[in-house]
């Protein structure tokens, strides 16, 4: 945009005042309270921009919407020398800087280190080579973070970071990347290498990439979608998750040789072990894959909001992809089941009409939530045009819609459907059954009792799959809900399984057998058992379990009627408050 004066500069700053020849004010780079920033005018001219608190003068002028060349005046300097116009300091992980890198009008780039007597050596020699901003790299690794970002140079860097995003480069630029630099990064869960849009810029991308797959990190690489760099892409208005994916190239096979080569795995960090904390319902654990099947009405999504609900007040937040409620009965039953407009604010809701790009996957990433519901299988499919009963399909869409949280450290939960019929459903969901193998967890619900408006509901939680090995099998947990009778409302409770063996003799469904109980009492006269069966609202092996538990506990006497009828009178009424 040509040069700015220093009252134009000024102008576009918070609390500005005077001092001296020059100003201060309020930093844009970050959340500055107390001016730190102080803006004068060199001898030539120029205008210098510091910021006391730390933050780059490309970060300052970034965020204003300037660069660093709107800073110089239209006419050159009196005498043409070199002159700095920027330094980056990269620091080792105790903050100890070990060198700059000094960007230098006209344009060039060159590295010094500390001599010890507070002057330069304008020789690396045999200074550690480290990534810039290193140790806050490394809180961001030890604290979660997902995605960070490799940049090519120190300019892109502060433009990602003033867009509110972690990010690094290495010294010196392209072609200079160390495999000790992946290393510095291991413990990272994602990485996207921005690629400058040219070809060495492309090339660079590339075996940075490589080099963090061969250090057993996920790393994509993305192109800024306008100009040549992300400081282009970021001073066109566009976000990080508006980053385009390279395209293909169907001349170049790609390069797969780093990822094998083989590792150490005495040398890969210790992590601590995962166990089924997430959302407080004992079901679900950090960052894994879970899927949730059974048939209608089983309480698969009511479970999957339980676990929304319970990360919102641990002070998380959720994304809660909906293809099955709809916006209106999704906010409803989260109230129903307690949720406040502010829990509500914090579930961040998509309902797509359109399949996922990569682009929209990321920017649900950059909301870094604790999980993802997608609810339910069925509707994404369809949305992405693909085949769950399709080996290959059902690769392709965990890629899409799974795969991309997953290596971000977040939680997904899929919904999912069985067939109705129950004697060829097995323990798979709808298709095939690739389903369940690129998962961590497949729990498998069924409705011992369908919950109703002022009623109560009961549902066996059964353990198809856990990887991490803490849930307790075959079945992991009974889901007992209840309907407030006037305002609806949902309270529940998971509660752990006390089987040992299949579940079946040590099963009591008190439940049912109090409904048993209760509609013989009315009726006040023997009942077969397929009348009560057809009378009393619940699965039929599960009211025939009730009545065999009547029968062997003395509440109920079984007879033989006509044509072989058994016939069950009531011995003493039940209730399952006595248990």
């Amino acid at each position: 945009m040509g040069s700015v004066t220093g009252e134009e500069l000024v102008s576009r700053l918070k609390r500005a005042k005077r001092s001296g020849t020059g100003w201060t004010a309020r930093c844009p780079a970050h959340d500055d309270r107390t001016p730190s920033l102080s803006v004068s005018e060199g001898d030539d001219g120029r205008l210098l921009v510091k910021c006391h608190a730390g933050c780059a003068t490309e970060a300052v002028v970034a965020a204003l919407g300037l660069a660093l060349a709107d800073l110089a005046p239209d006419t050159p300097s009196r005498n043409g020398a070199t002159e700095i116009v920027a330094t980056y300091d990269y620091r080792d992980e105790t903050g100890q800087t070990i060198f700059q890198t000094v960007r230098l009008a006209p344009k060039g780039f060159r590295q010094r280190r500390p001599d010890g007597a507070g002057g330069w050596d304008w020789k690396l020699g045999n200074a550690r080579r480290v990534l810039y901003r290193l140790p806050e790299l490394r809180a961001a690794i030890d604290a979660g973070t997902a995605p960070i970002y490799v940049c090519e140079g120190e300019k892109d860097v502060e433009a990602v970071r003033a867009a509110g995003a972690i990010a690094t480069c290495n010294p010196m630029g392209a072609g200079k990347w160390r495999n000790e630099y992946a290393e510095q990064l291991r413990g990272a869960g994602w990485i996207i290498v921005i690629a400058d849009n040219d070809d060495s810029g492309r090339k660079h991308a590339a075996e940075v990439a490589n080099s963090l797959k061969g250090a057993g990190i996920d790393a994509t690489i993305a192109l800024p979608a306008k100009g040549k760099d992300a400081s282009d892409h970021l001073a066109a208005g566009l976000g990080l998750g508006e980053l385009t994916a390279p395209p293909e190239d169907p001349e170049t096979e790609k390069d797969t040789a780093d990822t094998w080569q083989p590792r150490n795995l005495a040398l890969l960090g210790e992590r601590p072990q995962t166990r089924p904390t997430l959302g407080g319902i004992g079901l679900a654990y950090p960052g894994k894959r879970h899927a949730f099947t059974g048939p209608q009405e089983s309480a698969k999504t009511l479970a999957a909001y339980a676990a929304v609900l319970g990360v919102i007040h641990e002070g998380g937040a959720a994304v809660l992809i909906d293809l099955e409620m709809g916006e209106y009965d999704a906010r409803d039953r989260l109230r129903d089941m307690g949720a406040t407009d502010h829990d509500l604010g914090r579930v961040h809701y998509v309902e797509p009409d359109t399949e996922p790009t990569t682009n929209a996957i990321a920017r649900l990433i950059e909301l870094h939530p604790n999980l993802v519901v997608i609810d339910a299988a069925a509707g994404a499919y369809s949305l992405t045009g693909l085949d769950d009963n399709k080996r290959a399909d059902v690769e392709l869409w965990a890629g899409v819609w799974v795969k991309p949280f997953w290596r971000a450290g977040i939680a997904t939960i899929v919904v999912d459907h069985v067939i109705k019929n129950a004697d060829g459903r097995g323990k798979y969901a709808i298709g095939s059954e690739r389903k369940v193998g690129g998962i961590d967890v497949h729990l498998g619900f069924e409705a011992v009792l369908e919950l109703n408006r002022g009623g109560r509901g009961l549902y066996r939680i059964v353990t198809h799959k856990d990887r991490p090995g803490y849930l307790p099998r075959p079945r992991a947990a009974e889901l007992d809900v209840r309907s407030d009778p006037d305002t609806h409302a949902l309270t529940w409770t998971f509660r752990p399984a006390d089987d040992t063996g299949d579940g079946a003799d040590n099963f009591r469904p008190t439940a049912l057998m109090e409904r048993v109980s209760r509609h013989l009492e009315i009726t006040g006269e023997p009942l077969s058992r397929t009348q009560l069966e057809r009378d009393v609202k619940g699965k039929g092996s599960y009211v025939r379990q009730a009545i065999d538990a009547l029968v062997r506990d003395g509440h109920a006497d079984e007879t033989t009627g006509v044509r072989g009828a058994r016939l069950v009178t009531l011995a003493r009424p039940y209730r399952e408050a006595d248990e």
